[in-house]
């Protein structure tokens, strides 16, 4: 779960992951503490959301969505990600293009975003549930 202002209308919203539906939710916020009803984009049939971070990852001024995702595992019941998307937010609390990044690490678990190269983009850093160990994403977007 995560929030930001994501149709620019002042308000906080709140987005989520919804790991047994397959998609992730953006509930509008009012400004007075209610939220409108769920607009979801849908990740896929394969794939679960495991954990989400908000950005301005292509420098439009809306806000986009990454997390990590993986294929689901009955034995386990639970899911082995290996990679990580990004949702270009559409600036009404949906998202259109959707980018998906392979990973080396086994079990991406985790992610956050800040500037971590000082160029002014946001990158990704995501950790390994297995190993210990993370990986940073640098945003090589020509776009902003």
């Amino acid at each position: 779960m995560d929030v930001n202002d994501f149709n620019g209308d002042g308000y906080i919203d709140i987005v989520v992951a919804n790991q047994g539906n397959y998609n992730i939710g953006v509930f509008l916020g009012k400004g007075d503490g209610n939220f409108g009803t769920q607009i979801t984009t849908m990740i896929g049939h394969t794939t679960i959301v495991n954990q989400i971070a908000v950005g301005d990852f292509n420098g439009d001024g809306k806000m986009d969505v990454a997390g990590v995702c993986g294929l689901e595992t009955a034995l386990l019941l639970s899911s082995i990600s290996t990679s990580v998307f990004v949702f270009v937010g559409c600036g009404n609390g949906s998202f259109g293009q959707q980018m998906t990044f392979d990973t080396e690490l086994v079990y991406v678990d985790y992610v956050v975003t800040n500037d971590f190269n000082g160029d002014g983009r946001l990158d990704l850093a995501i950790s390994n549930l297995v190993g210990g160990n993370f990986s940073i994403l640098l945003n090589t977007c020509t776009c902003c």
